[in-house]
């Protein structure tokens, strides 16, 4: 696993994840089974364009060859997607999502996971660590 893999993984995700989000906020609520009102939809609406906002930064940041700034987009994922794993993990045990929420615990962890062996191995792909 290197630090192009992760953020191809994580670019393609968000992108599903941020346009399912915004154009269809209550059928992802639905899978997930969180019960949907206006205002989660409208929440999910804005939770898209965040995700959007990180496909597009991934995506980008596949080409960085600056060291500094490709450690702090791994540091940000690690603590970022460990920290939304906590989050839908309480969701699902507090009753709020579904027995679905937990392949968004899936996700969330492997992305950390993934960040996190990229820092362990210093696999950024530029220069030396």
């Amino acid at each position: 696993m290197n630090m192009r893999t992760i953020l191809t993984i994580n670019a393609v995700l968000a992108t599903l994840h941020g346009i399912g989000y915004v154009l269809a906020p209550t059928l992802f609520m639905d899978f997930y089974q969180v019960a949907p009102t206006p205002a989660l939809a409208f929440s999910g609406q804005l939770f898209g364009t965040e995700l959007l906002f990180i496909a597009i930064v991934c995506w980008k940041a596949r080409d960085l060859v600056s060291l500094p700034a490709l450690q702090g987009i791994a540091l940000a994922g690690v603590v970022a997607n460990a920290v939304g794993a906590v989050v839908c993990t309480l969701a699902i045990t507090g009753g709020v999502m579904g027995a679905t929420g937990w392949l968004g615990v899936l996700f969330y962890a492997a992305l950390a996971l993934g960040y996190l062996v990229v820092m362990n191995r210093k696999a950024y792909g530029v220069g030396a660590a």
